[in-house]
């Protein structure tokens, strides 16, 4: 990706979490769910030029699954 498009992508994940305003989220899995989604899009926006659209994308998928996993955890953590 250009830089141009890059910085779309952080742009985009940053207009996701304003809308989805998972910090005043009451259901600690909404917010785990925009916060792995806003961490795909930024982990889209990372790698080099080369890489194949396959591995960017099992990559930013695994990264968001790892985000929601721990973010339910340290939200559910922090309810009880």
């Amino acid at each position: 990706m250009s830089g141009r498009q890059r910085l779309l992508v952080v742009l985009c994940s940053c207009l996701y979490l304003v809308v989805f305003r998972p910090w005043v989220a009451q259901n600690p899995s909404v917010a785990a769910s925009a916060y792995s989604g806003a961490a795909a899009m930024l982990a889209l926006a990372t790698f080099p030029k080369g890489t194949r659209l396959v591995v960017a994308f099992a990559v930013a998928l695994a990264i968001a699954f790892l985000v929601l996993l721990v973010g339910r955890e340290l939200l559910l953590g922090a309810q009880a």
